[in-house]
């Protein structure tokens, strides 16, 4: 398996992520982002696995805003939901429903690596 520096990183992402530096490199991996491998020495060798999880990363964060928009619009569509839904609904099926839905909330949240293995089988 043959391994790059973070130049050979950079001259590969640069097309597509032209705002890139090694610096914001070495960020992502103190974020624990990507982790490359290290020299004896303490050079960085990245290997294609590391580059495409580099290109994820920046996709994602390119992608952030408009994910971030979406997900008020889906807050708004909720509360929009949520408001109709129990209206006029008596409170001990308000009390149910919301003890349900924490649940669950707390399960994804505490879980995610479970939850998302249980959904991908």
């Amino acid at each position: 398996m043959s391994t790059l520096t973070i130049g050979d990183v950079l001259n590969r992402l640069q097309d597509d992520f032209p705002d890139i530096t090694a610096s914001k490199i070495r960020f992502l991996e103190t974020e624990g982002l990507v982790e490359p491998d290290r020299t004896p020495g303490g050079y960085r060798k990245f290997t294609d696995e590391d580059i495409e999880r580099l290109r994820y990363v920046l996709r994602t964060l390119v992608e952030a805003p408009g994910l971030l928009k979406l997900d008020r619009l889906d807050r708004t569509d909720f509360l929009r939901h949520f408001y109709r839904r129990y209206e006029d609904a008596p409170v001990e099926q308000i009390e149910e429903d919301a003890r349900e839905m924490l649940t669950q909330l707390i399960v994804a949240k505490s879980f995610p690596a479970g939850i998302r293995r249980v959904r991908e089988h």
